[in-house]
């Protein structure tokens, strides 16, 4: 998963043509007022060279346009490290865009530079450096695939440790000075960006985290408020709100009972499982249903066990152990029959 040669010649054309996008949006787009709207905070980064950063810019200027005062967070931090250079190259052409937005904006836009940069050292106790540790190995364990990938990064000395170390007193800084602000982040977990949510929560500051997705020409786009959209956190929140006799939710419920039945036979909107289901014809077994442990919705989630290799390799001792000769039946995760999800792990 680690970013292509092509991949970069891809980001840079489309970084320069997104001004002239940019531009258009600029004079098409009416202004209102500035009034008292509350100050928006919008972060800004590479975003594994997808079109992520370009979503976002576009959404501070309509919010600009829409009267609403923008602080753009450019976060410089990049999990992957194929070379220097095309860090450099990443951030330096996301970075031209952000400053031609200001430009665009007469520079009532503001721009917050997160970056890996010398600060006076703080003490950091125990708690804080295990839980950025996990951050790492939850980033490293996306990158690769491989739930045992991060054993070969020396947590300790490399130099995406030190760089995590440095951010964090950035971001928790700058949200202590901009607690009254709007946080809107992508993700929530990729990058340094779980430090904001997982921060924000701590110190009740509201937030809205976005996640997206495009299937057969199908393009999804979900938010979800103070929590992470990638794990759909406000899930059972939101279902308790809705008035289950509106017609509105009779709608999505029939959509989403479509879309079960269409999964089970290949066909769903999402594509996540493109072959039938078939029955199985097994008879008193234990099922056991594996997760697509890479994924964001997984990433981060463990409370009893260390990873999932841990977890079924325990879970199997403890049946074996309890029950003799029981019929065992492990069901993969249906992304793992797909070739870009993909996992490489080797349980």
């Amino acid at each position: 998963m680690f970013i292509s040669i092509l991949n970069l010649i891809q980001f840079i054309i489309i970084s320069i043509t997104f001004n002239f996008i940019l531009l258009i949006i600029n004079l098409r787009c009416k202004s209102d007022k500035l009034n008292n709207k509350k100050p928006l905070s919008i972060y800004v980064n590479p975003w594994f060279l997808t079109k992520t950063p370009f979503f976002l810019i576009s959404l501070s200027l309509l919010l600009f346009k829409r009267g609403y005062k923008i602080d753009l967070i450019f976060d410089d931090f990049q999990i992957y490290k194929r070379t220097k250079l095309f860090v450099n190259i990443t951030n330096f052409f996301i970075l031209s865009n952000c400053f031609f937005l200001k430009l665009l904006c007469k520079n009532k836009v503001k721009l917050t530079l997160i970056q890996n940069q010398k600060i006076i050292k703080k003490q950091i106790n125990n708690n804080l450096k295990n839980y950025l540790s996990n951050l790492l190995k939850a980033n490293i364990y996306r990158l690769t695939r491989n739930e045992n990938e991060y054993k070969k990064w020396d947590l300790k000395t490399h130099q995406i440790s030190k760089e995590i170390l440095i951010r964090y007193n950035q971001i928790t800084s700058y949200i202590l000075k901009n607690k009254n602000n709007f946080f809107i982040i992508p993700g929530g977990i990729a990058n340094s960006t779980e430090i904001y949510t997982n921060y924000l929560k701590r110190k009740k500051i509201n937030f809205l985290t976005i996640d997206n997705a495009k299937r057969n020409k199908k393009f999804f786009l979900f938010l979800c408020l103070n929590g992470i959209a990638a794990k759909r956190e406000d899930g059972l929140e939101a279902y308790n709100l809705i008035d289950k006799s509106n017609s509105t939710f009779k709608k999505i419920k029939k959509f989403v009972n479509r879309e079960i039945k269409n999964r089970s036979k290949g066909k769903d909107s999402l594509v996540f499982q493109k072959n039938e289901s078939y029955k199985f014809k097994e008879n008193n077994f234990i099922l056991i249903l594996l997760s697509s442990g890479w994924d964001s919705s997984s990433l981060m989630t463990h409370k009893i066990f260390n990873d999932n290799g841990s977890w079924i390799k325990q879970t199997l001792f403890w049946i074996n152990k309890k029950y003799k000769n029981q019929k065992i039946v492990i069901r993969e995760h249906p992304h793992l029959r797909i070739k870009e999800f993909k996992s490489n792990d080797d349980f």
